[in-house]
């Protein structure tokens, strides 16, 4: 924009964006909108603009939030800052500019504009909430923004035939969305504590929710689990309950809720404006619907490879319930028996005491004083995670108030993989096989001497009983296997399948390295088995290629073919021997064809296959694993060095057939393979801007299996 006409007319745009918008913030955003647009414009004809301008921008952003602005904002009031620099004495104060350096200065990692309050002080509950807020008068484009979303309720009288919801926020009509969302989040939030603490259903209670407006407009339907986290904390705070909840104040929600309580997916372009806002905030963790979970922690980890001093916690749910039972969300204090009575009473003699006798109040408290939990009507016996003590050697099975329920000890020393965690442990699972309301709990323990106990399965009732045990080995289909009981646990996955939910177990051993998964139905019968010349990780269970059923996919290394794998199992059907050579019938009588979906072989680029690239020889997985694009296709990172500054991947992307549609290279490898061509350790690529014949020529060496044997891409 260079012509005197067209800068004019940006600037009586301005002038009447200046009036219309009440944030301060937007005042700013609308004034770096013009200067960025004419920033190529001489000096001369700018002066006039910035002298009529920029008082009024210094203070607007005085009265800023500098954790408004995010990473290309805060490059735009940079270029502004240094324009402003440049300018003849006279031209602009020095107080201006230093007004609108302060706010570059604190601009960053930030509450983005919302501090939530302790939600257990006074009657109100703080809920952090994600919006994506429009400025159609602005011309400013969609943006995000935390804001607090406030909740309080209060009882009305019984004769009230419905419960009353307001929603104070700038509603465009009598009936919008946020009021529609507003009525199905209670009447989740209702149907929750009716089910989980017996709220009575025919008791009436005012909402009130409150969202502090910034003068945009935004719509309501993905506060739907804000709604509803806020409505039962405030009813939480008005009822006495056995528990005291909570939301953390580092977690901001966004979702949609049906009455019934599941979460439905939202706007896939305002969920990428929102996550961009929590990335570049104080918070810690965001909870979307679980349907957009791929497609977010790609976007995370986009963000993260950017701004790689920044990270930001991403977790799914289905449900109402799935989110009010999670530790990382909600923060549950659970009162004693003596407490709760005590509650209660206190409660009832300051509303509508109605006496009782005295000895019947008093039997009351003492049988809760003397009863042990478990006898008690209101006690939660449901296991909903269960981890491993390594103090005591036992398997301990809780309840979602992080109440022990029980622990089996073992005899032989157990050990954990992954000795921080609890939630996600991968080798033990809770799961409601037979549909009673109540889990089961699977464990595969990884025992740290020789000893029948290792590389088995144990199958516990909900209250603990051991119903079966299964060796998760497969001993007697590979005649030159010699690790006998020396198989070492790796993990368990729940996994659905024609006949119900099953469970896949994975154990493995060195020299030669293999393992042996096996499929397991809730009776202990084992119908399928296969054994993999390497070792695996399960990476996701998903319909992938839309057949209808769910596929495993697991990554490893074949050490047949020294590299990374992909193999894809169909949970009904697995059976059999990874491939070897396309004549292993003929070599081994005893070989069973393997029913993989689809096994690809990544082999080692020219970084990996220089000699001291990787130690072990074999690239591998790379930390990043297996992500969904956003074309719903699959990528594989793989390794291919183990420097310490950074992970060299490969990222391979494969359509729904399983064949790599295109090979590309971190940001990590293509600064590493420079610095080897600089060593002069490889040559230079002929394209080295666009890499294209260099992953033309990796994508074509990727390597199928086939009912033929082993083709290649480049085949």
């Amino acid at each position: 924009m260079n012509s005197i006409l067209d800068i004019e007319r940006a600037a009586a745009r301005l002038r009447h964006d200046l009036k219309l918008a009440q944030l301060a913030e937007l005042k700013v955003l609308c004034g770096l909108a013009f200067f960025d647009a004419v920033s190529s414009a001489r000096g001369e004809a700018l002066e006039s603009y910035l002298r009529e301008f920029i008082p009024t921008l210094a203070i607007a952003a005085g009265k800023s939030n500098p954790h408004e602005f995010l990473p290309d904002e805060t490059k735009s009031l940079g270029n502004l800052t240094e324009l402003l620099k440049m300018q003849p004495a006279g031209v602009v104060s020095p107080e201006d500019i230093e007004a609108l350096r302060r706010l570059v200065g604190g601009t960053g990692a930030g509450t983005g504009g919302a501090v939530p309050a302790d939600s257990s002080s006074g009657n109100a509950v703080v809920v952090a909430c994600l919006f994506v807020e429009h400025y159609p008068d602005l011309q400013l484009p969609a943006r995000g923004r935390i804001l607090n979303l406030i909740v309080t309720a209060s009882r009305l009288p019984a004769r009230e035939p419905d419960d009353d919801i307001v929603v104070r926020n700038p509603l465009s009509e009598p009936d919008d969305r946020f009021l529609a969302q507003a009525r199905d989040s209670v009447m989740a939030a209702r149907a929750y504590l009716e089910r989980r603490h017996h709220l009575p259903a025919d008791r009436r209670y005012r909402f009130d929710f409150a969202v502090a407006s910034s003068g945009a407009r935004f719509t309501g339907d993905s506060l739907g689990v804000a709604f509803a986290v806020g409505a039962v904390i405030a009813l939480a705070k008005r009822e006495v309950f056995r528990d005291k909840l909570s939301v953390s104040p580092s977690v901001a929600l966004s979702g949609a809720l049906s009455p019934g309580g599941d979460l439905s997916a939202v706007d896939g372009e305002a969920l990428k404006l929102k996550i961009q806002r929590a990335f570049h905030s104080d918070l810690e963790l965001l909870v979307v619907p679980r349907e957009h979970l791929p497609k977010a922690q790609t976007q995370v980890l986009a963000l993260e490879n950017e701004h790689p001093e920044r990270r930001l916690n991403l977790a799914g749910a289905d449900t109402l319930e799935a989110v009010l039972g999670d530790a990382r969300f909600m923060t549950v204090e659970h009162s004693s028996a003596i407490a709760y009575v005590a509650r209660r009473a206190w409660k009832a003699k300051r509303s509508v005491w109605v006496e009782a006798p005295a000895l019947v109040v008093l039997f009351a408290v003492l049988f809760c004083l003397v009863a042990p939990a478990r006898y008690l009507p209101w006690f939660d016996d449901n296991p909903v995670y269960a981890i491993i003590n390594p103090e005591t050697n036992s398997l301990e099975a809780y309840n979602r108030d992080s109440t022990l329920l029980w622990a089996d000890k073992l005899t032989a020393p157990i050990s954990k993989i992954h000795p921080d965690i609890v939630w996600s442990n991968r080798q033990c699972r809770t799961f409601d096989f037979d549909g009673d309301g109540r889990n089961e709990v699977v464990f595969l323990p990884r025992i740290e001497e020789l000893c029948d106990d290792r590389a088995h399965l144990r199958f516990y009732s909900h209250d603990g009983q051991s119903l079966w045990i299964g060796n998760a080995a497969i001993l007697d289909r590979y005649p030159k296997d010699t690790a006998g009981v020396q198989y070492d646990a790796i993990e368990i996955e729940i996994v659905e399948t024609d006949a119900g939910p099953g469970i896949l177990s994975i154990v493995s051993q060195e020299m030669p390295a293999r393992a042996h998964i096996r499929m397991w139905d809730a009776a202990g019968d084992s119908p399928g088995w296969y054994t993999h010349w390497g070792h695996l990780a399960v990476q996701a269970v998903m319909d992938f290629d839309n057949d209808g059923r769910n596929e495993v996919l697991l990554t490893g290394f074949c050490n047949k073919k020294h590299c990374t794998a992909l193999l894809v199992l169909d949970p009904d059907s697995v059976r059999g021997f990874s491939p070897l050579e396309s004549d292993s019938g003929d070599k081994y009588p005893w070989w069973v064809p393997g029913s993989q979906k689809a096994y690809v072989l990544f082999p080692k680029s020219d970084v990996g296959n220089l000699e001291g690239e990787l130690p072990m020889g074999c690239n591998a997985p790379g930390p990043n694993g297996v992500r969904i694009a956003d074309d719903g296709q699959i990528q594989i990172y793989v390794s291919e060095s183990s420097i310490d500054s950074g992970h060299p991947e490969l990222i391979y992307t494969l359509d729904q057939d399983y064949r790599v549609a295109k090979a590309a290279m971190n940001d990590f490898l293509v600064t590493h393979r420079r610095d080897l061509v600089a060593a002069g350790r490889l040559p230079a690529i002929d394209d080295d801007d666009s890499h294209d014949s260099y992953l033309a020529g990796i994508r074509d060496a990727v390597t199928y299996w086939t009912d033929s044997g082993w083709v290649t891409e480049g085949e």
